[in-house]
Order: structure tokens, then C-alpha cells, then sequence
């Protein structure tokens, strides 16, 4: 099973999407960005990252399914960093609350 399965099974969850075209249409991004998503077997964190934000919704139950599905102050991210986002202006360590906004 790819890596990105069950997490794309979680968003569709979160949508209340059935197929990955009506997921798609509900995210607001094209298939094709999701069939790449699906070849590389990757989506990029800052999409879950705003996803998460955006939908109040745990990063990790998001990535891995454990913990509340729902965050009740935000993204709450645990660890020294997320790898990926050295161009980001969000400052990531050991248990930083990120506020409920959406990163641009």
C-alpha cells in the first residue's frame, strides 16, 4: 500500500468525499496535482499543513491516524522540525501551538 493512502482516506473523511474527483473539487486543487501526489507517493506538507489549519483537524491524526481527529487550539506540533518547510515562516519546535490560520 502506498504511504499517502490512508492519509488521503482521512482527508476524504474530513471532506465527506467519496471519490477522489469529488475530494479534489472539495480541496480546491486539480486531479492532476493529486496524480502526482499519488505517483511520488507524496503529498507536500505544506498542503497538510493548510489543510489541517484550515479544517481544525489534528496533524497527527491527519499523517497517522492516532490522537484526537480534531485539534481544539490549533496545530500542535511536536519534535524539533517538519521536514520541508525551511522556506516557511513558521517556527517549529518542541511542542510550538501554531494559531487556526492558514499559511500563505
Amino acid at each position: 500500500m502506498r504511504k499517502i493512502t490512508p492519509i488521503l482516506s482521512r482527508i476524504k473523511k474530513i471532506l465527506d468525499a467519496r471519490t477522489d474527483k469529488e475530494m479534489t473539487k472539495k480541496w480546491g486543487i486539480s486531479y492532476s496535482t493529486l496524480d502526482t501526489w499519488k505517483n511520488r507517493d507524496k503529498i507536500p506538507e505544506k498542503r497538510l499543513l493548510d489543510f489541517s489549519l484550515k479544517y481544525g483537524v489534528s496533524f497527527d491524526w491527519l499523517l497517522i491516524g492516532e490522537g484526537e481527529m480534531y485539534s481544539k487550539r490549533g496545530l500542535v506540533v511536536k519534535g524539533n522540525h517538519i521536514n520541508g518547510l525551511a522556506n516557511s515562516n513558521i517556527a517549529v519546535g518542541e511542542n510550538n501551538i501554531i494559531p487556526n490560520q492558514t499559511i500563505t
